[in-house]
């Protein structure tokens, strides 16, 4: 069966609870380990080695380019202003300086906007950075999401059809030949208008000087370019200042390559040297001030390199055909809100059924030696038995092979079931137990039967007062009663009790064959 996602992410103790016994996440977390194995291989066979970097930074990367919707966190870490990484692609060009084939890491990445459907506050970022131009870059790309699509094929195969259906979106990468699709910006803005030329702006943003492709255009691009295409050489001021200008002065050295639910990777070109770095700061309007250091190294050591970051969780989205990228998160983080989760750690501490004694009753486990008693006394009357789950029994084998099954089920700590012996004779006039519970909520329901001679003498009130009190005990905190509609004795006698009246379950009594009945249902605090 294909797999859901679950949409638990919107409540934070669920999601802990959901995620531990979801198929979906057991196979997620599967795929994020496939990631950071398979891409360690891919970069292994390179010469291209991680690096271990920090998750704080003086120096963002973005937002920096106008078409940026990121936004930085900032932090104040014991006295000190910074930042949370974005990115790390500044420390990896330095780390091109460090070892000649490049680097790369894979880790988190923090961002500033909401989450949505398409952004996370925090995300898994695989990001390298090598010696060459943006095409060597791209070519990296290709070549590395090959390499994952078909790794995946191999080891997943046959579980990913089962997941996911129909994975001909993987096997479709995985045997593609040569290069992906490539188009520069001014090609997809013409593609676009000529398909839609009195509404191009919903799908291209012009600004003062700089175009964007909105989300509506990247997903109409995927379906003309059938769910991949590289879009190539943006104008220089919807990027950040790192990626090297085109020689026309006006557009950059940098590509998105579009999947998915739209941009999955993002690469570009760095300018070589401290001439064209100092020439970009100035034409983007960036105080240079944070970014001594980078400027210092491109003066003291240009290299040309070239880097690209992809979005692990959008990657496995495209994977997963999943259209919700917080269904991508294993343990959530959202900006501004406590995610973690809250629970009430006083446990049920069961025990059994134990003896309890009130003033007029004995309260203890029933024995097989009562069977006569039981029968004689209750449940063999069809008065007694008419609102009960069960029918009356019709002769004395059918009590014995009840009370049988009650007797082994003594068993488990987390039974309750009492029989109610009368204290002045010793007479056995009935039993009551725990019907219904529920540990999480710490909620518990009892079910009473009652020998016809001892009703109206308030026997059900005191009986069921020492149970609560031991239940209570052993952690439980709130008392559900219900009674079929129409029993009307049974009403009043809990509406003496000030019982909070919920309404009314339809069906929420089920006989043994079968028939079902409505009930009020009635709450209490402990």
């Amino acid at each position: 069966m294909k797999l859901e996602a679950p949409n638990s992410w919107n409540d934070y103790n669920q999601h802990f609870l959901t995620t531990m016994n979801s198929p979906w996440y057991k196979f997620l977390v599967k795929l994020q380990n496939f990631i950071t194995t398979e891409t360690m291989k891919f970069y292994e066979k390179k010469g291209i080695i991680t690096m271990h970097l920090p998750v704080t930074t003086g120096s963002i990367s973005s937002p920096m380019g106008r078409g940026s919707d990121s936004l930085p966190v900032r932090i104040n870490l014991e006295g000190v202003n910074t930042y949370l990484a974005d990115s790390m692609q500044f420390l990896l060009e330095y780390g091109c300086r460090l070892n000649e084939n490049g680097v790369y890491y894979v880790m988190p990445s923090f961002r500033g906007e909401k989450a949505d459907n398409r952004h996370l506050c925090q995300f898994y970022h695989s990001e390298a950075e090598i010696p060459g131009t943006l095409d060597d870059v791209m070519n990296l790309v290709d070549e590395y999401i090959k390499y994952l699509a078909s790794e995946l094929l191999k080891q997943f195969g046959p579980e990913l059809e089962k997941n996911v259906g129909d994975i001909s979106h993987i096997k479709q990468i995985a045997n593609y030949e040569g290069s992906f699709k490539r188009i520069t910006f001014d090609e997809a803005e013409r593609v676009l208008k000529e398909k839609y030329p009195d509404t191009i702006n919903e799908y291209i943003e012009y600004n003062d000087g700089w175009r964007n492709i909105t989300r509506k255009g990247e997903l109409e691009l995927l379906k003309i370019y059938k769910g991949l295409v590289w879009v190539t050489h943006y104008d220089a001021l919807a990027v950040p200042f790192y990626q090297a200008m085109d020689d026309n002065g006006r557009t950059c050295k940098n590509a998105d390559l579009m999947m998915g639910i739209g941009e999955t990777v993002g690469c570009g070109e760095r300018h070589k040297n401290y001439d064209e770095l100092m020439e970009a700061l100035k034409y983007h309007e960036v105080d240079s001030k944070e970014y001594s250091w980078y400027i210092e190294m491109k003066k003291r050591h240009p290299i040309q390199t070239a880097g690209f970051g992809m979005g692990v969780e959008r990657f496995l989205m495209w994977v997963l055909k999943c259209n919700d990228i917080r269904n991508l998160q294993i343990c959530l983080r959202f900006n501004g809100i406590d995610t973690t989760p809250q629970f009430d750690n006083d446990y049920i501490n069961h025990k059994g059924t134990v003896e309890l004694e009130t003033e007029r009753l004995r309260l203890r486990k029933i024995r097989l030696d009562d069977a006569e008693a039981m029968y004689n006394n209750w449940a063999s009357d069809n008065d007694v038995t008419k609102y009960l789950t069960w029918p009356t029994h019709s002769d004395i084998s059918v009590t014995r092979n009840v009370i049988s099954s009650w007797v082994e089920s003594y068993k488990n700590d987390d039974y309750y079931l009492w029989a109610i012996e009368d204290r002045a004779t010793n007479e056995l006039i009935g039993t009551i137990a725990v019907v219904n519970k529920d540990d999480d909520k710490k909620q518990f329901e009892l079910g009473m039967c009652l020998c016809k001679r001892y009703w109206g003498k308030r026997i059900a009130l005191e009986a069921g007062q020492a149970v609560a009190e031991y239940l209570k005990s052993l952690g439980y905190k709130y008392f559900k009663a219900t009674t079929e509609v129409g029993n009307d004795k049974c009403v009043r006698a809990i509406q003496k009790e000030n019982l909070e009246y919920e309404g009314i379950e339809k069906d929420g009594s089920k006989k043994l064959d079968g028939t079902t009945s409505d009930v009020y249902v009635y709450k209490k605090v402990l």
